[in-house]
């Protein structure tokens, strides 16, 4: 009987260290799996973040092309006031859009409405959007 006892005790010590052992494996299986799966998520979110900054820096210069090309070559059809209007809030509108992309869009917002309220033609319209353009790059690199 003293010997089974033993082989008993004995016996559940080596199947508590089996499984003690087989429990910090799968912890560390797990821990590795749960590393990888951050890495991944990281890898995402950065590649995510990253097409979003390309995208609307691309969508910047675009929109200023159409600024510089409106201004150049369709200035006849911004002579009407209700046509001037639209275009400034079409401007506007592109403006606070491209706004939401920014870490901070006080830089550009800031007396938005103030400013296109006050361009009396297409020129000054323009001037005034490229100002403001140009106010967003300079925040963007600080």
């Amino acid at each position: 009987v003293m010997y089974i006892r033993e082989y008993d005790e004995g016996s559940l010590d080596a199947h508590l260290q089996i499984a003690q052992a087989a429990l910090k494996d799968t912890v560390r299986e797990f821990e590795g799996h749960v590393k990888e799966m951050r890495q991944v998520i990281d890898n995402l979110t950065g590649s995510a973040t990253s097409f979003a900054l390309n995208f609307f820096a691309s969508s910047k210069a675009e929109f200023e092309q159409y600024i510089h090309n409106t201004q150049c070559y369709y200035p006849d059809i911004y002579q009407d006031v209700e046509m001037l209007a639209e275009f400034k809030r079409f401007t506007r509108m592109w403006i606070i859009v491209y706004s939401q992309s920014l870490l901070d869009p006080t830089g550009i917002l800031a007396g938005l409405d103030r400013t296109l309220e006050g361009c009396g033609s297409l020129n000054d319209t323009c001037a005034a959007v490229m100002a403001i353009l140009q106010r967003a790059h300079e925040v963007t690199l600080s």
